[in-house]
């Protein structure tokens, strides 16, 4: 078992956090965003700092640094998200699809999720700590988030190598984290049908190798399996 799940590492109090549905006051144009930016590019700032071209694996204070400009990033998401499902209950019935607020647009266009697996990747024991909080940031974007997130590559191709990474050999705290995402992303399916072709389609990109093409489409298909065979 890695040791930030024992009872005495510094990095346990992650698995007990709360994160707030509360509405922020009203903020002048463009504050949330600014503030979102700039913890984005803390977190990656380190992310650089032990980049692959590095010989130095992160600290626990990096790694801690990181969660927690994570954590606020996720507030000010839901905060968005909160505004936008508000704006739609006062406002005229819905015709046309909701449109991607702007920290969510930043989070698709810098490709955050991408660059954050990856770097998670190479921290050596701080892996599966990692692998813990992009499942929750998954979990909660895609039960709080845009309704058609899902559909953005940008999310799917991450998300699937992340769950593809999350096989063999998880702890148990990834594992029953693995099994409450899968089990939210197995709704949306039911919810939206077409977004199997996404998911698999998401690997036939030019830029990925035949080995990740097969890693992709059997870690999706053998976790959605696995989640239905623990529910």
């Amino acid at each position: 078992m890695s040791w930030m799940f024992k009872r005495d590492s510094p990095l346990r109090s992650s698995l007990r956090r709360k994160y707030s549905f509360t509405l922020p006051p009203k903020l002048p144009e463009g504050a949330c965003l600014e503030v979102f930016r700039t913890h984005w590019q803390q977190a990656y700032v380190i992310m650089e700092k032990n980049g692959s071209w590095q010989q130095a694996l992160p600290t626990a204070d990096d790694v801690t640094s990181v969660i927690n400009n994570l954590d606020q990033m996720i507030t000010l998401l839901l905060q968005e998200a909160q505004q936008s499902a508000a704006c739609l209950t006062n406002g005229s019935p819905q015709t046309e699809p909701e449109p991607t607020g702007p920290l969510l647009s930043y989070l698709l266009m810098e490709g955050c999720l991408d660059k954050l697996l990856s770097w998670s990747m190479r921290t050596g024991e701080y892996a599966n700590i990692l692998k813990l909080e992009q499942l929750k940031f998954y979990e909660i974007l895609v039960t709080n988030c845009h309704q058609d997130l899902l559909f953005h590559k940008p999310v799917v191709r991450p998300l699937l190598r992340l769950l593809a990474s999350c096989g063999d050999g998880a702890p148990v705290e990834v594992e029953k984290r693995l099994i409450i995402l899968l089990n939210t992303l197995c709704v949306c399916l039911t919810q939206f049908p077409d977004l199997l072709q996404v998911f698999f389609g998401a690997s036939s990109d030019h830029g990925s190798t035949r080995s990740e093409k097969r890693d992709m489409y059997v870690g999706c298909m053998g976790l959605f399996f696995f989640s239905f065979s623990t529910l």
